[in-house]
């Protein structure tokens, strides 16, 4: 399966180290370009694997 780029948000963080994260990142700058077209929402195993547990598709829709 060829490498797709993702983002992995507060893996293994409890919830006050996500929570000072979140305020540390806000506090600063970014400029990111990107199109994302869908949300994969996985379970990382703890042999590091992932099983995707949802995939939320974004864009427009056909309302056709």
């Amino acid at each position: 399966m060829p490498y797709q780029p993702h983002v992995t948000v507060a893996q293994g963080l409890s919830q006050l180290q996500a929570e000072q994260l979140l305020i540390e990142l806000q506090n600063e700058t970014y400029d990111l370009t990107a199109t994302i077209t869908e949300v994969a929402i996985e379970h990382i195993l703890e042999n590091g694997d992932s099983v995707v547990l949802a995939t939320i598709g974004l864009g427009e829709r056909d309302e056709n």
